[in-house]
């Protein structure tokens, strides 16, 4: 597992508190993510696009972070 800000700067702790929307849109992400190859990813945001969160793979070789 890899967390870290938008700079690559490690994180070691996050918290998320999701709305029932938010939680279902990641949900649905992550079961995606188990069958997906390299290259993918996926955004979550939050109603007003102003919070983000962005999943991948993390043995991706082509992940920018």
């Amino acid at each position: 597992m890899r967390i870290a800000d938008v700079d690559g700067n490690k994180l070691g702790n996050v918290y998320l508190a999701l709305s029932d929307d938010e939680a279902s849109e990641l949900s649905d992400a992550l079961d995606q993510l188990q069958s997906e190859s390299a290259g993918w990813h996926a955004h979550v945001s939050d109603a007003e696009y102003k919070t983000e969160i962005t999943i991948y793979r993390e043995d991706d070789p082509t992940a920018a972070i």
